[in-house]
């Protein structure tokens, strides 16, 4: 198990970065519904997992049904960044390899 002070500092890190894509980005209302879709799913599952007893989770609070709120948060702020990183690449790569190219057609 990670070190709760290690855990608290990257918790910080990965929140700080989703607000800083938050405050780059236009279109902030996909990004908060990223956010909420991946907090949800998180928490369902990691809750799943911890009332079956496949894991456990002792020192990180607060915790809501002995899941850490800052572990779920961190789930939802994961999704919104892997998502932005995703649609920069793809637009990154679309723009060189798919719009660079002419039709040749008649």
């Amino acid at each position: 198990m990670i070190n709760p002070d290690s855990w608290y500092v990257f918790f910080v890190f990965i929140l700080l970065t989703y607000f800083l894509i938050l405050f780059k980005i236009k279109d902030k209302r996909r990004h908060i519904a990223y956010f909420i879709f991946g907090f949800l799913f998180g928490f369902y599952f990691d809750s799943v997992s911890v009332f079956q007893n496949y894991y456990a989770y002792h020192y990180y609070f607060p915790s809501l049904l002995n899941v850490p709120l800052t572990v779920t948060i961190a789930e939802g702020c994961a999704v919104a960044i892997t998502i932005c990183l995703y649609e920069a690449v793809k637009g990154r790569i679309g723009s060189r390899f798919f719009t660079s190219r002419k039709s040749t057609a008649p």
